[in-house]
């Protein structure tokens, strides 16, 4: 780190959480050590000395899922490819938070694995399917007295929601069927079955039907639907998003949205990081002499940084346990190019002001790689776990690589910094000499 930089921080050290609350936003801080997430990916790396601009808190409505297997791995395979279904076993039963406003459509299906016939209200409540028709009469026996209700054979029931009775501490099913609600007690003998949805619905619909768990899948969801940066991250999404999904709930959360400069790309990434990781990191404020001065240095460093309001609505995944910070990628700074399947730099063109205050780079690189799975054949049981040591394995020895050439260019940065110091040195003692040669 330059003397220049270590100059323009005189702030004491605090949260980036209780840095990005306050009223000065947005900011710039810089960090004071080096975090990794706890996966394979490098999304989550904030060395120390890496200077961020903090746009602030935000409160995110986000979905939490639960990854399903395949209905048909047949089907699974002809839709996507031979590997689709191995590829997705890495990620069964793993739960993840994603934008409740993805705009993307979704239809409502049964839950794989599972009989689509039910003989009891408790099974029912076990799987929540979206539609039930009814095989048998049956009685809607309201809880706390009140009219019964005969729902005839052939029925077509919409579930509506569990409850449970205030009166008889007992859970209840209740659905609808024309204008009418009905409800029936978890022990009542029934024969449904579960039937198909057509209807497209979005997740904010679900979200205000308050239907849970629910079963569904996105309707071809593509490659720039992923806004994650880092490849490992958007492939796994995509290949997430392709396959049945279990939605649990909803919840609100606090994250601290930032933006990086990408170096190497000559663009910006955007930084989503939970309240909970942003509690534990810890930063200094730059300090600017006033408002002019703050806003010509961010202007120049991060001018292109202005639309935030993907992180709501663009798919993207944040692991639920930890809840790990994400690196994404603005649609406004990059496309994706599908005749040459290639992700690539806005149209229009970035501006990205090189600074030097930072560390210089010799890679005219301008792209990365597009959000599209690799596919990674797997054969036998044990290859989902090899897969993941592979990919572990690789991650950590472009990590070190990494670090071995961040070390040899800080290295080359101190020593061009000495060799400047000697030359202002011997500067100032020839300047004295010939001052005390004048004196005498």
């Amino acid at each position: 780190m330059s003397d220049s930089l270590d100059d323009n921080y005189h702030t004491p050290e605090e949260t980036l959480l209780e840095a990005a609350s306050g009223r000065d936003i947005p900011i710039i801080v810089r960090f004071n050590e080096t975090y990794q997430n706890e996966d394979y990916d490098d999304s989550g790396w904030f060395e120390d000395g890496l200077e961020i601009m903090v746009e602030g808190v935000r409160s995110i409505a986000y979905a939490r899922i639960r990854v399903l297997d395949v209905h048909n791995e047949k089907e699974a395979q002809k839709a996507h490819n031979d590997d689709f279904v191995a590829e997705r076993q890495m990620f069964l039963d793993q739960v993840y938070l994603m934008p409740m406003h993805v705009p993307l459509k979704l239809k409502l299906v049964t839950r794989p694995g599972k009989s689509t016939k039910y003989a009891s209200i408790a099974q029912v409540i076990e799987d929540m399917p979206a539609k039930l028709l009814v095989h048998q009469d049956v009685i809607s026996i309201p809880p706390g007295g009140g009219q019964n209700t005969l729902v005839p054979t052939n029925t077509v029931l919409t579930v509506k929601r569990v409850f449970t009775c205030s009166i008889d501490k007992a859970q209840y099913l209740q659905c609808s069927f024309q204008s009418q609600y009905v409800s029936f007690k978890d022990t009542l003998r029934v024969q449904f079955s579960a039937i198909g949805d057509d209807s497209l619905y979005t997740m904010r619909y679900l979200q205000m039907t308050n239907v849970f768990p629910t079963v569904f899948e996105f309707q071809h969801p593509k490659p720039d639907d992923v806004v994650h940066f880092v490849n490992y991250d958007a492939n796994a999404a995509l290949i997430i998003a392709e396959g049945p999904l279990e939605l649990l709930g909803t919840e609100y959360l606090n994250v601290v949205i930032a933006w990086k400069r990408q170096h190497e790309e000559k663009s910006y990434s955007t930084l989503v990081i939970p309240e909970s990781r942003a509690r534990t990191l810890m930063v200094q404020k730059r300090n600017f002499d006033d408002k002019f001065t703050k806003n010509n240095y961010i202007q120049r460093k991060f001018t292109a940084c202005t639309h935030l309001d993907f992180v709501s609505d663009k798919l993207y995944l944040i692991p639920q346990d930890p809840p790990n910070a994400v690196c994404l990628k603005s649609p406004n700074l990059f496309f994706y190019d599908p005749k040459a399947c290639k992700l690539r730099v806005a149209r229009d063109g970035i501006t990205f002001n090189s600074s030097t205050d930072e560390e210089s780079y010799d890679s005219d690189y301008t792209e990365i790689a597009p959000p599209i799975p690799e596919r990674i054949p797997i054969t036998c049981p044990q290859a989902s776990e090899f897969a993941k040591k592979k990919i572990g394995l690789f991650r950590n020895v472009h990590m070190e690589i990494k670090r071995l050439f961040k070390r040899r260019r800080r290295k080359i940065r101190d020593e061009t910094n000495a060799r400047k110091r000697r030359v202002s040195y011997q500067s100032h003692d020839q300047a004295f000499t010939i001052y005390a040669r004048q004196s005498n």
